[in-house]
């Protein structure tokens, strides 16, 4: 069967903190969602979200403390999840069920792609997350793509260099708003940020196929 159309996934993940020279964050929620093609739309099935589980002991460092305030989960919410390696195992039984049902109405699973993609791969750089995440690198930084289209239209200032700064993921979906797209406003919890994550991705190519046709006119 000829697979005519590549669907991807966003992936959207809440942790103890950002990476640095004195912090592993540790992953505390995950949650993915099913793009279509082009505008197409967003999967309203395709859709996958879990906390995972980790001693109260472990989320009380000051890095995690500071990163509760930011998305919410707490020490006892932390403790209704399940440990990774389940979390793992249930992601990639449901990626798999994503692939085989695209395989077998003739498309196929392009990989995934999250807002800052730099920072959820390295979240998520152990081998078993590798490995249930699927074959071949992660698709393109939504944020950089953000970037790109948002200062192409004039809605960012240009640098020295003539590059774009990355916008935040609230004022991408603001602007994007603006512009007459549905995209939700951006919510603390990953399993909500995963859909606007895909919404923004689905606006964003709306917007580049636009500076496209005004280009060629």
């Amino acid at each position: 069967m000829t697979q005519t159309q590549s669907h991807f996934i966003v992936i959207s993940v809440a942790t103890t903190g950002l990476v640095t020279h004195t912090h592993t964050p540790k992953l505390l929620e995950i949650a993915a969602r099913l793009v279509f093609p082009g505008d197409a739309k967003v999967s309203g099935a395709g859709r996958f979200s879990a906390l995972v589980s980790h001693p109260p002991a472990q989320l009380r460092s000051s890095e995690a403390v500071q990163a509760q305030r930011f998305h919410g989960i707490t020490p006892d919410l932390s403790s209704t999840g399940f440990p990774e390696e389940e979390v793992i195992a249930s992601f990639n039984a449901w990626r798999q069920g994503i692939v085989n049902i695209l395989f077998n109405s003739g498309s196929g699973l392009a990989g995934w792609r999250a807002y800052n993609r730099d920072f959820v791969s390295a979240v998520l750089a152990c081998p078993t997350w590798m490995e249930a995440l699927g074959p071949g690198a992660p698709g393109r930084c939504v944020m950089e793509e953000a970037s790109e289209v948002m200062g192409a239209h004039g809605a960012l200032p240009a640098s020295l260099d003539g590059s774009f700064r990355f916008p935040s993921m609230a004022h991408t979906a603001r602007w994007l708003r603006e512009r007459g797209h549905a995209v939700r406003e951006k919510d603390k919890r990953p399993r909500a940020g995963a859909t606007c994550v895909a919404e923004i991705c689905v606006a964003l190519a709306h917007e580049r196929r636009l500076l496209t046709w005004s280009s060629a006119s």
